[in-house]
This record gives structure tokens, C-alpha cells and sequence, in this order.
């Protein structure tokens, strides 16, 4: 059985192994949440909670490596990892792509676990698993963890990979690599008085004075019973008010608002008016280090209402500063929507690898389920020449 560290000294001889499957996941829970203490890196989205309800809905889609100590059995490290499945049209073969696994629940941030008395040994040693692991393509994205992407990158470059970083600095026109946020006083009026515009201010009290007066305004928390129908009622407001992008957002959020609901992190407040959805505003509490993080906003357009976006965000900061949270984490949004705020930008990053595989090591058995299915739709479609090809990789693969 993995223990904790005893003496607060780990050797750096380690063994790394590859799970993927769901009993051998779930044997790893205390010895995983004892590393999620530890690890001041750590984010909900790595907890096993998370991870385990984003594998059980997604098999054979997921693996993750982990490292623990030679001798005391401590786990040390983990990195979990998610599968997808290429068609290289220019080489006319499946390749495996591999993206960080918190990917399958569309978290908005990703990572890796580690020990942190000996991060650099255990980054190295993921790293020379990596190279027995088939794949073209290894993306982990949204990764606040800029010197563990140093190790990755450096380790990755050693073994020949082309790599690239990311970051704020560098990203292309449009993609958003910065998080605004907002670190939380200790109480709420402190935050009105000194954090948020004074126009903005002076709304939160007129509109907490108006719910709390008249019986058409009604403000409720959703439940994780009543998601997702509050879901489909942002998603319907959103349509009828030609908001494509916040349905987009919307529906990116909702895998990870149905994890956070069943596991007691989300925060969903909704405004409505006569029984008519005005407004929503879905969240994940991250309790280990005190984030309220934004995922999806809709708001119905011309309400008379004043900014109900405003409004709902500094209930939520609210519902933070009463229950421990020490920041506030907008997400990757436009500034325009912070400009009342008191924010600081928080930079994540980016790595891309990609490396030159033969037919015999560039895909994954883990994909083999997922491979049949797309020659099976080549067959449908006409693409015989594709269908044969394909099933020839195939065949070589399982006879190996």
C-alpha cells in the first residue's frame, strides 16, 4: 500500500507505471488526495474526485502516469493524460494525439502532481516514460505551472521532440492565456468600498435592495438536482438573445459544472423576474486553495435591470469571502467585463511536442476501440483505399 512521507526526506529513485483502468485508479485515491495536500500546485480539476468522474464517463480515452519513491511506496507524481485519436491524411495512417486528461471534463485549468521536495526528479522520470508511451502529438494546454513546463519542455527536447511554449507574450491574436483576478478581503463591505467602482457599488445596493423588496425578483442558488434544467434555461435565454458566444461557453462548462455539482463545489446563482430567467452565472469552488472560478455567463440583453453580469459576480464574490475563498478567478475573458474590478492577471502556458513516430510507434492500443469505428465510417463513406490502409496499421498493431 503507497504511504505519506514519514521524515520529510524522499530518495530520488523512483518507478513510474502507466493506469488505466478504473480499479487501478480507484486504489490510488488516499495516496492521491494525500499528494493534492502537499503539492501546493495542486487545483481541484486534478483532485481524484474530479478526475475520477471525468474517467468513469470517458473509458479508453484516458491513462495516467504516476511515480512513487523505490523504497517507502510514497506516490509522487501524476500526470494525467487523454487520448485522441488522428488520421494523418498526408501519411495516410492513425496517429495518437495526447492532451492533459482534465481536458474530458473541459476544465479550464490542467496540471500535473508532484512531490514538491523533488519535482525535478519526478518531471524526469514522466519524461522518460514518455518516450515508450506511442504518439505524434502531446498538447497539455492552460497549464499555470510555468517551471514544471520548463522541466517537461527540456526533457522532451533531449529526446529529439520539437517543443513549443505559450504564453501571453506569445499567443496568437485572440487566444486569451491570462485569467483576471481578484484577490478577496475579509469582508464583503470592504470589498465594496475599496475593490469595485463606485458606479458598480452603488448598483449592488439597489438591486439587493430591490430583491429583497419586491416579490417579482426572485434569486436562488441551483442545485446539483436542478442543473440541467437551469442548463438548458441559460442555453434557451442565450439563443433567443443571438448570444452564440456564451452558449459556446456554456456548453463547454456544463461537463465541468456536472462534476463540480456532484462534487459539492459548484456555485450557480440565477436571477429571475415573474418566473422569466433573466440571468446565470456558473462557478467551481476550488477549495484546496480558496478560487471561486467563473465558467459561463448568460444574461438577457435589455432588461432595465442594470448590469446583471456585475450584479451576479459580486454575489458570488460574496458567497466566497463567507466561506473561506481567498480570490476571485474570472477565467479567460474579455477585459471589458472586468473593468469595474480590482484584478491582477494570472499568466498560464501552453506546450506543444511533436515528434517523428513509424507506423509502429505512433499509435496507442488505448485508441484500437476508437481506430475501428473510424474505419468502419471510411467503409460507409466510399473510402475504401483509407478503410484498408487503416486496417492494415490495425493488424500489425494486434499482432504485435
Amino acid at each position: 500500500m503507497l504511504q505519506s512521507p514519514t521524515n520529510g526526506s524522499l530518495r530520488a529513485d523512483m518507478k513510474v507505471a502507466l493506469i488505466d483502468t478504473l480499479e487501478e485508479f480507484e486504489a490510488l485515491k488516499a495516496p492521491w488526495d494525500a499528494l493534492c495536500r502537499r503539492d501546493l500546485d495542486a487545483n481541484v480539476f486534478l483532485s481524484w474526485g474530479w478526475l475520477h468522474r471525468s474517467f468513469r464517463e470517458n473509458p479508453a480515452r484516458w491513462s495516467v502516469l504516476v511515480t512513487t519513491t523505490s523504497d517507502s511506496q510514497v506516490l509522487t507524481g501524476a500526470l494525467p493524460l487523454k487520448f485522441r485519436l488522428h488520421w494523418s491524411k498526408s501519411r495516410t495512417l492513425f496517429q495518437t494525439e495526447i492532451e492533459c486528461g482534465t481536458r474530458l471534463s473541459h476544465a479550464p485549468n490542467a496540471g500535473l502532481l508532484c512531490e514538491p521536495q523533488i519535482e525535478q526528479q519526478v518531471i524526469d522520470r514522466m519524461v522518460r516514460a514518455l518516450k515508450t508511451i506511442p504518439w505524434c502529438k502531446l498538447s497539455l494546454s492552460n497549464l499555470p505551472q510555468k517551471s514544471r513546463i520548463d522541466v517537461l519542455a527540456e526533457g522532451l527536447q533531449a529526446q529529439g521532440c520539437k517543443v513549443t511554449i505559450s504564453d501571453p507574450a506569445s499567443a496568437k491574436r485572440g487566444r486569451r492565456m491570462a485569467s483576471h483576478v481578484m484577490p478577496l478581503p475579509d469582508s464583503f463591505a470592504g470589498l465594496l468600498s475599496s475593490q469595485i467602482s463606485p458606479s458598480v457599488a452603488q448598483d449592488w445596493e439597489q438591486m439587493w435592495t430591490r430583491i429583497g423588496a419586491e416579490s417579482d425578483m426572485t434569486l436562488r442558488f441551483v442545485t446539483a438536482e436542478g442543473l440541467e434544467a437551469a442548463c438548458d434555461g441559460l442555453d434557451a435565454l442565450a439563443k433567443a438573445a443571438g448570444d452564440q458566444r456564451a452558449r459556446d461557453r456554456l456548453k463547454a462548462a456544463r461537463p465541468a459544472l456536472r462534476i463540480a455539482a456532484a462534487e459539492r463545489c459548484l456555485l450557480l446563482p440565477v436571477l429571475s423576474q415573474n418566473g422569466k430567467l433573466l440571468a446565470g452565472l456558473g462557478h467551481v469552488f476550488d477549495p484546496q486553495d480558496g478560487s471561486l472560478l467563473q465558467l459561463a455567463c448568460v444574461t438577457a440583453p435589455e432588461t432595465g435591470s442594470g448590469d446583471l453580469r456585475a450584479f451576479l459576480t459580486l454575489l458570488a464574490m460574496r458567497w466566497a469571502i463567507d466561506n473561506g475563498g481567498l480570490f476571485y478567478d474570472f477565467g479567460r475573458i474579455s477585459g471589458r467585463h472586468t473593468k469595474s474590478f480590482a484584478t491582477e492577471r494570472e499568466a498560464s502556458y501552453s506546450l506543444t511536442a511533436t515528434r517523428e513516430s513509424d507506423a509502429d510507434h505512433c499509435l496507442d492500443p488505448i485508441s484500437t476501440g476508437a481506430a475501428f469505428d473510424r474505419v468502419a465510417a471510411f467503409v460507409q463513406s466510399g473510402q475504401h483505399e483509407n478503410a484498408i490502409k487503416a486496417c492494415n496499421q490495425l493488424s500489425a498493431l494486434l499482432r504485435r
